[in-house]
């Protein structure tokens, strides 16, 4: 037991004193280093950084302004994601936000590209 105990209050140590790297401008990317734990933040840094990297738009052929459904093109993955914004929800097609519970980096990339997510000015 006091092994086990030793192993928690070092990983509770280290996870409130460590400081990860951030690696994309997004003030969100810092924020998410501060509330999550070590291991969903890096979980979490994957997803920003495709979302800032490897994903993009997709036009849809019928464009009329406000589109509800987006087409977002993963590089990365070589595939087509749908992402629904009906009734001011996001979705996406992925569903990584309702398997894991983080926010996918299609969302992310949408939520980037309406400005929603606001830029470091220095990292």
């Amino acid at each position: 037991m006091d092994a086990q105990r030793w192993k928690y209050s070092k990983v509770m140590a280290d996870d409130k004193n460590c400081y990860p790297k951030l690696t994309t401008p997004l003030l969100l990317e810092k924020q998410a280093s501060e509330f999550y734990t070590i291991i969903i933040f890096y979980i979490f840094q994957v997803e920003v950084q495709a979302a800032c990297y490897t994903c993009g738009h997709l036009p849809s052929p019928n464009a009329s302004g406000a589109n509800d459904n987006i087409s977002i093109i993963d590089r990365e993955k070589d595939k087509e994601y749908k992402v629904d914004l009906s009734d001011n929800k996001f979705s996406c097609s992925c569903k990584m936000f309702e398997r894991i519970g983080i926010l996918c980096r299609h969302i992310l990339w949408v939520l980037k590209d309406r400005g929603l997510i606001i830029y470091l000015k220095s990292i």
